[in-house]
């Protein structure tokens, strides 16, 4: 068993209040330390649009368009020491405008649990590689 499967793995939902309608989003912690999050964007095949000090947003799209798309944001937890905070929901449309949140997205269920499942595992795979 691998340091990563003996870690932590908290799955929860937390209020993101990024309109003036509050979404709730699929939030989870890995307790991995000192990975680059380029290194996992890469493994998890996610490219990142934006990043600010330690928050990065990133997306991956789930057909041949640019949507729909799995959305997210990954925060360094003590830049990085002691593991990272991921948030992550599914856009089904592009917003029309910067007051319209009505984007379609979902913030929890079967898709986002999967895909949660996916990004961990291959975390977890990019742990088990490092230390073999």
């Amino acid at each position: 068993m691998t340091n990563l499967a003996r870690q932590l793995f908290i799955a929860k939902v937390v209020i993101n209040k990024r309109c003036h309608n509050s979404f709730t989003a699929m939030e989870f912690i890995i307790n991995i330390q000192q990975k680059s999050v380029m290194e996992m964007a890469k493994k998890i095949e996610y490219v990142i649009h934006s990043h600010h000090e330690n928050n990065f947003s990133m997306a991956r799209q789930v057909g041949s368009g640019a949507y729909p798309c799995f959305h997210l944001h990954i925060t360094m937890i003590n830049g990085g020491e002691t593991g990272y905070k991921f948030v992550l929901h599914l856009d089904r449309r592009k917003m029309s405008d910067d007051r319209d949140c009505a984007h379609h997205g979902e913030y929890r269920g079967e898709k986002i649990q999967k895909e949660m499942g996916r990004i961990k595992a291959a975390i977890d795979a990019l742990d088990t590689s490092a230390s073999e």
